[in-house]
């Protein structure tokens, strides 16, 4: 019990200033062998690029390559005849870059494969209305190229849906009452008309988004693999053609097969039924399994064979109905496993929180740790000839510092280590098919340090936390000032 009370007096008084202070050991060899395993540590495979994952996180505006730093590639690259890395920069430039279209044109001169960037590199949020000369011929080149493709004339037709959206003041409504009205408006364009009607006729559907994270992570590849976050970002900044100039589309079709039916004419109906549904199956074959444009395509898909069921039903024929009502529930099965793999997906976030959550304290405690051993160690070097007194305020806390902050640094590497080597087999073993994964798994490492900026349940408990340690911190040095001004005066 008189232990307890002497230890609690000692925290709460501190030490008795009447009392001698006893010396403090220095650091010693062990210390500096300690800090020496501890930095070395830092050289250990994959520690680089953990360090430099959880800088991007907390500083996340510069997370991605920067347009000076692109120019200067790009301008390299064009003085080496590099089209993979020309290629790569103009497709990450931002729309007013100068240069940007003429590298373009440059890297798909050079290598004909790379042509795929025009549509990626494409700026959908231009503020202007008029057609552009340049853009036209770079959707010509990629019509020529890729033409068994969907993906080249829907390139074309955003552009005049675009046009039609900024000429309208936007007032294109994503329910299917507000679209009737535009779509027949928007259908009188004959351009528009041409090039959603061979998108829809196109034998295949491709968006190029899988050259585009092919081409990013030969970046990586090139520069070590130390900057997941540019990988991650630029990867999901990745083009797509407007979902809501193909729905649009789809409506259309849907009220032509009306009109058709009306007239009598079932085979044309048919016909358009199966197009807007066959165009949907082959985008949602060629999507990744939980992104936004399969699930749109299921939906289509299943609003499509729902028509079709009805009319071949009207029609009397049983086998082609049934076969629609398969095609019908399979879309809305595929529509509901979607959904149940994206709920599974966030629980697995979830769950890698922790992980995230000691990799950024670690990398907080390493920062402070190497500086604290820094410091001590240094000053202590620098003042050991000068037989400075063992006892002093100063030497004390420096001699603590050195002994016992090396340790703390290379705790704190190993938590590092051991926290973010799942991150990086994750990264090691990365693939267009499993992209998706690693984009969840960084999720939680990125994201953490915006959810206690920004909000969240995480952000009470973490400033809870802190403002509690805080707070009892203060109340501490409250008392401990106010009994020692009480003992003084007692003495006095």
């Amino acid at each position: 019990m008189s232990l307890s009370k002497a230890w609690w007096n000692r925290i709460l008084l501190g030490r008795d200033p009447q009392e001698e202070p006893a010396p403090v050991k220095a650091p010693g060899i062990i210390s500096v062998l300690v800090l020496l395993v501890a930095v070395s540590s830092l050289a250990l495979p994959g520690m680089r690029q953990g360090i430099m994952a959880v800088y991007d996180s907390w500083n996340f505006s510069h997370a991605i390559l920067q347009t000076p730093q692109l120019e200067k590639m790009g301008r390299d690259a064009e003085n080496n005849h590099d089209a993979s890395t020309l290629a790569l920069v103009a497709m990450r430039l931002p729309g007013d870059s100068q240069d940007k279209n003429r590298w373009a044109d440059l890297a798909a001169s050079w290598d004909p494969s790379k042509t795929w960037i025009y549509f990626q590199m494409r700026n959908p949020y231009r503020l202007d209305q008029k057609v552009d000369p340049e853009i036209s011929a770079q959707i010509a080149r990629l019509q020529n190229w890729d033409p068994e493709n969907a993906v080249p004339y829907l390139m074309q037709a955003d552009e005049v849906f675009e046009r039609f959206e900024r000429n309208t003041n936007y007032l294109v409504s994503g329910t299917r009452s507000g679209m009737e009205g535009a779509v027949l408006e928007l259908a009188k364009d004959p351009e528009w008309a041409s090039s959603m009607n061979k998108a829809f006729r196109a034998s295949r559907y491709d968006d190029y988004d899988k050259q585009r994270f092919n081409l990013n992570l030969a970046y990586q590849q090139k520069i070590g693999g130390d900057r997941p976050m540019d990988l991650i970002l630029s990867t999901a900044a990745g083009r797509l053609p407007n979902l809501l100039n193909l729905r649009m589309y789809s409506e259309y079709l849907i009220h032509d097969a009306a009109q058709r039916e009306a007239a009598g004419d079932r085979t044309g109906a048919t016909e358009d039924y199966w197009r807007s549904a066959q165009f949907w199956q082959r985008m949602s074959i060629a999507s990744e399994s939980v992104s936004i444009k399969r699930l749109m395509a299921l939906s289509m898909i299943a609003l499509s064979f729902e028509k079709l069921q009805s009319l071949c039903e009207r029609a009397g024929h049983t086998e082609e109905a049934r076969s629609s009502a398969f095609e019908l529930a399979s879309a809305k099965a595929a529509s509901k496993d979607f959904r149940s793999s994206n709920q599974r997906i966030s629980m697995a976030r979830d769950i890698a929180s922790p992980s995230a959550f000691a990799i950024h304290i670690s990398a907080i405690l390493i920062l402070f740790a190497a500086t604290l051993s820094c410091i001590s160690l240094t000053w202590l070097a620098i003042g050991a000839s000068s037989a400075p007194d063992s006892r002093s305020t100063l030497r004390r806390w420096l001699c603590i510092s050195g002994r016992f902050a090396p340790a703390l640094l290379l705790t704190s590497v190993s938590v590092f280590y051991f926290s973010y080597y799942p991150y990086l087999e994750s990264f090691r073993s990365v693939t267009f098919q499993n992209m998706e994964s690693l984009i969840y798994t960084f999720n939680s490492l990125y994201s953490l340090p915006r959810v206690w900026t920004y909000g969240g349940r995480e952000t009470v408990y973490f400033w809870s936390g802190v403002s509690i340690i805080g707070s009892l911190v203060v109340l501490l040095m409250i008392a401990r000032m106010s009994f020692r001004w009480m003992l003084a005066k007692e003495a006095a």
